[in-house]
């Protein structure tokens, strides 16, 4: 659909609130980016409500990203707490937005659990009414994206306190979008019980780097930038480094195979820490300390922050990605996305969501002997690696950012006809 058929069936004014927003490094900002840009492109008005200083100055572009239009961004929490629940209100009522759309990942509000009461609260202090223009001047329908159903920190030994925050979260919006399918059970299991529960739907988080590397990539020579040998065989990880990512465990089975005599060496591409969690902090400066334990500092390289079409880039340069996880492989992991979209094959661990299987060398355990027997059975085989390099590359064609956008409008849509409004 494009924006003129969008237009016909209703302009929709949109908030997104995002704990973090480009050119803030973490992929939730990244989502949320993406989504404003699609959205506005279809012809809706879009405003996105974010943190008020980011961590990286001067850092940002004048245009949206692949060219699509920019919307509106205000810069307008200072702290993601309490005084939350009376900025977005007034921000709501300035924008007289149809649809406010939470994208809630907890560790991208700071742990703070005031963005978990702001459905409940919203409805009650919004006025009612209706504008002589035909704006909505009502509470907007709020529809939340759950990136991942971590709980908030609400103080010591809380308990199921915590889970609670998130359920209420869930059970206060109109519309409830999971973005890995095994979270749709849960969420339903959550609000079933209600008079009127929420929409609930899932809709696959898009592929956060369909792009190509610049038209002067060259493998060999940005190989060489960073002192990897031209035989080498070269390992990948993409993303953050947090402890889900079991990344102490590929350092282990990197160290394992070059103990074997392989000249093999391994790429961490992209900003190893971001700007949301301080633990990743943590855990970084322990892997940092067991790959100087175990003499691998030669072999262990890091491309730090870079643009979409240097990420792919470097992506390309390796012969396999590996991207294990404690708590299981899901296709909220924008990494594997990555890693699918530029044709690599992709080693990783047993899958909370099933849909992973066909297009990745999957494993039961994320631990260092079992990763390393996965990466010498695909360094061993090119051919298997091209097989399911090209497998990942054609399941990645599913998470087309027209097609989560279709879905994301068809939710706002269902919603607002569920409450009267316009849809």
């Amino acid at each position: 659909m494009d924006a003129r058929a969008s237009a016909r069936q209703g302009v929709l004014r949109v908030g997104l609130v995002s704990g973090e927003y480009p050119p803030d490094v973490g992929g939730v900002g990244d989502h949320t980016c993406r989504l404003a840009g699609e959205l506005t492109a279809r012809g809706h008005m879009v405003q996105v409500v974010t943190t008020a200083v980011h961590s990286r100055p001067g850092a940002g572009g004048a245009g949206g990203p692949g060219g699509l239009p920019q919307p509106e961004v205000w810069r307008a929490i200072s702290r993601w707490d309490w005084r939350i629940l009376a900025t977005l209100p007034r921000l709501a009522r300035r924008g007289a937005w149809d649809v406010l759309h939470i994208q809630y990942q907890t560790g991208a509000y700071a742990l703070h659990p005031a963005i978990n009461l702001l459905p409940g609260w919203l409805a009650r202090v919004h006025p009612g009414g209706g504008a002589g223009d035909g704006r909505r001047t009502g509470p907007p329908a709020v529809v939340t994206t759950f990136h991942d159903l971590r709980v908030p920190y609400l103080f010591p030994k809380a308990g199921a306190l915590r889970q609670l925050a998130v359920r209420h979260l869930a059970r206060a919006s109109q519309g409830a979008i999971a973005a890995a399918a095994e979270d749709v059970r849960r969420l339903a299991e959550w609000t079933r019980p209600l008079p009127r529960p929420p929409a609930i739907a899932h809709v696959p988080l898009g592929n956060s780097l369909d792009t190509p590397p610049p038209p002067d990539f060259d493998p060999g020579a940005w190989r060489a930038r960073l002192g990897i040998p031209a035989g080498a065989s070269l390992a990948g990880h993409f993303g953050f480094i947090n402890r889900s990512k079991a990344v102490d465990a590929l350092v282990g089975a990197v160290a394992q195979l070059a103990g074997e005599g392989r000249d093999l060496h391994l790429l961490m591409i992209g900003d190893p820490a971001g700007a949301s969690d301080p633990t990743n902090a943590v855990y970084l400066a322990e892997v940092r300390r067991q790959i100087g334990a175990l003499g691998l500092a030669g072999r262990v390289h890091w491309t730090g922050f870079g643009p979409p079409a240097t990420v792919a880039g470097w992506l390309r340069c390796l012969d396999v990605a590996v991207l294990p996880f404690r708590d299981g492989a899901s296709l909220r992991r924008t990494s594997i996305l990555a890693a699918w979209s530029q044709g690599l094959p992709v080693v990783t661990t047993a899958p909370a969501d099933a849909g992973i299987g066909p297009a990745a060398r999957v494993v039961p355990l994320a631990d260092a002997a079992t990763l390393a027997a996965a990466m010498r059975t695909l360094l061993d085989d090119p051919v298997r690696r091209r097989a399911l390099g090209l497998a990942g590359a054609r399941y990645a064609t599913r998470f087309s950012w027209p097609e989560v956008t279709a879905q994301t409008e068809a939710l706002y849509r269902r919603v607002l006809a569920d409450r009267g409004g316009h849809g």
